[in-house]
This record gives structure tokens, sequence and C-alpha cells, in this order.
């Protein structure tokens, strides 16, 4: 009787020296994971790691001036999508030194200066707004694609101002330009067409106040 008490008392001590060595771990485990979930945000309210989404009618981020764009001095403009640009040296593949005749990638303006054609609507207005993003003596950041020159010699290219705009997707937004495929200068085209559409749902700029593109004013 007395071996059977030694034992028994024997295993209750066990059994509570585990309980007391297993409870401090618990609660430790415990107050950790509540640690980590307060602190945490889930991760569907994180930021990091996300993909970026552009909203509505924000152009995506790859529209920002490129690294190797080469930065020149805006002289003159010639109409809605042309202008002359001046560099101190030969930047080969892009520019002379000296001024170029720059004729603006992936777009359209009215025709103000062309010999033989009247002028057309909205064309004045288009030459406005290019002389607002990039006036005469400003500085602009310039870029080819894989044609540098069309067949009129001119050299074609995307630009941006000093504030980082792109030119040439801001005036399709204003509706003072259409987008247009000069093959196989296709960088940007995507998002020069989707302004365009919005920019014609929204009848702005030509869009709402010439019956159609190239109408004579």
């Amino acid at each position: 009787m007395l071996e059977r008490l030694i034992a028994a008392m024997g295993v209750g001590l066990v059994a509570a020296c585990v309980w007391w060595l297993g409870v401090p771990s618990a609660l430790s485990s415990l107050g950790s994971d509540a640690s980590v979930g307060s602190d945490a945000k889930p991760p569907h309210h994180s930021r990091a790691g996300r993909p970026h989404v552009a909203p509505p009618g924000v152009a995506p981020r790859d529209v920002g001036v490129p690294q190797q764009a080469t930065t020149v001095t805006v002289v003159r403009l010639v109409d809605g999508d042309t202008l002359i640009v001046r560099s101190p040296v030969a930047v080969p593949g892009v520019l002379a030194a000296g001024e170029s005749r720059v004729r603006l990638l992936e777009l359209d303006t009215p025709e103000s200066v062309a010999p033989g054609v009247p002028l057309q609507c909205y064309a004045e207005r288009a030459t406005e707004e290019l002389a607002r993003l990039a006036p005469p003596q400003s500085r602009v950041s310039v870029l080819p694609d894989a044609d540098l020159l069309d067949i009129y010699g001119r050299t074609l290219l995307y630009v941006w101002n000093a504030r980082g705009d792109f030119v040439n997707l801001d005036l399709v937004r204003a509706g003072a330009a259409e987008s247009v495929l000069y093959e196989p200068n296709d960088r940007y085209i995507d998002v020069m067409r989707r302004a365009e559409s919005r920019a014609r749902t929204d009848r702005v700029g030509l869009w709402g106040q010439c019956d159609y593109f190239g109408q004579p004013a």
C-alpha cells in the first residue's frame, strides 16, 4: 500500500513539473504572436511589395524622364509639333552640335505653317500649348526611338520639360494633338493612344471645338 502511494505521488510530481515548465513557454508564444499581430498590418493593408497601378487617366511611371535623355535648349517653335533646339555639343545618335529641327514623335497637331495647306482648326492653340510646355530658352530633355530622322531630315524625338512633364503626351492629353504611330518608333504609342481616347471622350481641346481633325479654321 505504501509503495502504491509513493508511486502515485511520484507520477503527480512529474506531471506538475511538466505542466509548470510548459505554461511559460505557451504564454511566451502567445505573447509573441499577439505582438506581431498588433504591430504589423495585414497583407492587404500593406503597400510594400504591391505593384503600382496608375489610376484612370494617370500615366504610368515609365513616361518619366529617362536616365539616358539628353538636355538641350529650346530656341523657337515652328508649330504645335515642331521646334528648334540647340545642343552645345554633338550627341552621337541623337543630335548634332548647334541647332536641330525636332519633330515630336507619336503625335500630329493641326497645320498652321505647312506650304499650300490652309490654317486648320485649333492649330494656333496647339502651338500655344507647346509654348506653355516648352517655351523658348527653356531646357528640355530629349530621347530618340528606333529611327532618328524622318523623310524631311527632321530629328524625331520625345521631349520632357524642366518640370519632368512628358511634352508629347501632354499635348495629346490637352486635345492639342492626335496620336500617330511613326513605325518603328512605338515606345510610348499605347499610352499616347489611351490619352487621345480619353481626350476625345471628354471633348477636350480640338475634340470639343473642331468637327474633325484637320478641319479648316
